[in-house]
This record gives C-alpha cells, sequence and structure tokens, in this order.
C-alpha cells in the first residue's frame, strides 16, 4: 500500500485527487514492478494496474442525484447557451453536474472565476456528449475556485463522477477535458465500481531516495 497525499496550489489538501492518483500509480507501479498496487487517500482505498500502455484506477461508484438546473447559471456564464440538465454528488461542498446539449464545444464557456463562490460552494462539472466524435465520447471542464482550483487540467474524480452521471447513455468514457493544457481518461462501469484510466507521460525520474 502507498500513501498519497494531494494539494492545491494553495496547500489546501484535495479529499480525493484522480489525476494525482493516477501518477502516483504509473511511477509506483513502474518502480516496484507489480501488477497491481493500492493507494490510500483520506478515506479512500483505491486499487491500481497497468493494461495496454494505460493506468487505471478503481473507486467505488458515487451517488448522483438529477437536479433542477439552477438559475444562476446564467450569471455565471452568460451570453452562452445555457445548461439543459443538471446533477448533484456529495453534499453541500460535494459536485454540482452541468450539462449542456450534445456536441456543444466547451471551449467556449468562460472560466466563472471568483463569481461562482457567491453562488454555491459546489464544485462546478461541466459537460457535454460529443456524438459526432464518436460514441461514448464527452467532453468536461472543472471549475473549483471555492478551493483555490480556478480551473483544473484534468480531473479524474470529476470523470469518476461523470461515470455515473451518463450510466443511462454509456457504459464506458472517451472524457477530454477542454481545459488550456487539455486531458483525456477513459471509464469502465461496473455495479458496484467504476474504472478510470488515462495515459501518463513521465517529465521526469523521481530520485532514487525519494
Amino acid at each position: 500500500m502507498v500513501f498519497v497525499r494531494c494539494f492545491t496550489p494553495q496547500v489546501h489538501p484535495i479529499e480525493c485527487c484522480g489525476h494525482g492518483l493516477l501518477a502516483v500509480a504509473h511511477i509506483w507501479l513502474r518502480r516496484l514492478q507489480r501488477d497491481l498496487l493500492i493507494l490510500s487517500m483520506h478515506q479512500s482505498t483505491v486499487h491500481c494496474w497497468r493494461s495496454d500502455g494505460l493506468t487505471w484506477l478503481r473507486f467505488r461508484r458515487e451517488s448522483v442525484v438529477a437536479a433542477t438546473v439552477p438559475a444562476w447559471t446564467a450569471a455565471v456564464f452568460p451570453q452562452q447557451p445555457q445548461p439543459v440538465a443538471a446533477a448533484t454528488c456529495g453534499g453541500e461542498r460535494g459536485y454540482l453536474v452541468l450539462q449542456w446539449p450534445d456536441d456543444y464545444d466547451l471551449g467556449d464557456l468562460s472560466p466563472p472565476g471568483r463569481g461562482l463562490t457567491q453562488w454555491s460552494q459546489r464544485a462546478v462539472i461541466c459537460t457535454a456528449a460529443q456524438p459526432a466524435s464518436g460514441n461514448a465520447a464527452i467532453t468536461l471542464r472543472y471549475f473549483a475556485p471555492q478551493y483555490g482550483v480556478p480551473e483544473d487540467a484534468a480531473t479524474g474524480s470529476a470523470v469518476r463522477v461523470l461515470a455515473d452521471y451518463w450510466s443511462h447513455r454509456f457504459n464506458t468514457l472517451s472524457a477530454v477535458q477542454c481545459s488550456p493544457e487539455g486531458g483525456l481518461l477513459m471509464t469502465r462501469l461496473a455495479p458496484d465500481h467504476v474504472e478510470v484510466g488515462g495515459y501518463c507521460i513521465p517529465t521526469g525520474e523521481v530520485a532514487n531516495d525519494a
């Protein structure tokens, strides 16, 4: 078992950092030459492994509940098409999923910035299906200025939530994150868990005594 802690740029602890776990899994699986490893982050125990060049994480499924699209989205995303559906996950400091029409380019959204904090303490996951790009293709963006993350580059924890959100249409996802840096993650859904996978590209080697 490997214990993991991740922090925002403001050094606030992150309860579940999917892409942080993915990077740690990639490094330790390769370094220890193991087929399977267990990661521990706060209250989460996550199994990880490598398959066909991808690193995979296994999370328990989250409860995602359909909700009414908040009226304040028009103020947060002005002069843009508005979401057509919404859902919540977790408590008041959990996630709010906002769904845009199919094939909408989420890259056109302007980040809400600190203005979001006056309306909600939830991290906002924006998503849209992209049938023109293939079956089970979706896009997402993730905004959490309340927690020092104006926009995240790649968000495994958000993709874990979206696996359940889109389960009425897709059992697997190919999720492109439309952040300036960009990211690509895949999901596979099972009755009691969701698997999140992605390619990890090392930018340097960890020192042997790290």
